[in-house]
């Protein structure tokens, strides 16, 4: 039943979002980044682990060039069935992104920075204000969060979304595989998700 919910879910806020035309997704997204990069979370963070945005996903590209010389940052790439992160440190970085599973824009192995994170950029086709996520459906983010908080890394990790992709309160069908992220960043408002004591 969460599947199928989430399948549904899924389509109708692509469907959404990929109906922005690019002068609006460079410009809210430009909203986004400026929160993101003054927000004290970003500023506190040595090492930052961020995405390269495909279609109608969030633009990262400034939030990238205010971290270059000033903290590491990654991007993922995808190895057996998993993301992990690799350093990017040059400023011609869009220069050297290869192209990887599924399509996507990756970095050359470098130094791998995946265990170092500690600000996570995490994307997403929705969000609700308990910090719920809904994907892609192929599980990568969840796997790789939840391996780092296993493992006792203080992560903290923030959706970027457009606002018409948040949702309030609990409303996304999740299940126990599902991680929260920690905050989501609109071009309207951040939201702290405060989590029940465990």
């Amino acid at each position: 039943m969460a599947l199928n919910a989430k399948s549904h879910l899924r389509r109708k806020f692509l469907a959404r979002r990929n109906s922005l035309s690019r002068p609006e997704i460079y410009e809210l997204s430009k909203l986004i980044q400026n929160r993101v990069i003054n927000c004290s979370e970003f500023l506190s963070a040595c090492v930052i682990g961020s995405y390269f945005p495909i279609n109608s996903e969030v633009l990262t590209q400034n939030i990238i060039s205010a971290c270059l010389g000033r903290k590491q940052v990654g991007l993922p790439k995808v190895e057996d069935g998993e993301i992990r992160f690799y350093e990017i440190a040059r400023f011609d970085w869009i220069e050297q992104l290869c192209t990887g599973k599924y399509g996507l824009k990756e970095p050359n192995k470098s130094k791998e920075i995946s265990d170092s994170i500690r600000l996570l950029l995490v994307p997403g086709t929705a969000f609700d204000t308990s910090g719920h996520r809904l994907g892609y459906g192929k599980g990568y983010y969840d796997r790789f969060i939840s391996h780092l908080r296993r493992s006792g890394i203080p992560l903290f990790t923030m959706g970027l979304a457009f606002d018409f992709q948040l949702m309030e309160g609990a409303s996304l069908p999740y299940t126990k595989l599902d991680e929260q992220v920690d905050m989501v960043v609109t071009e309207q408002k951040i939201i702290k998700v405060m989590k029940p004591n465990p």
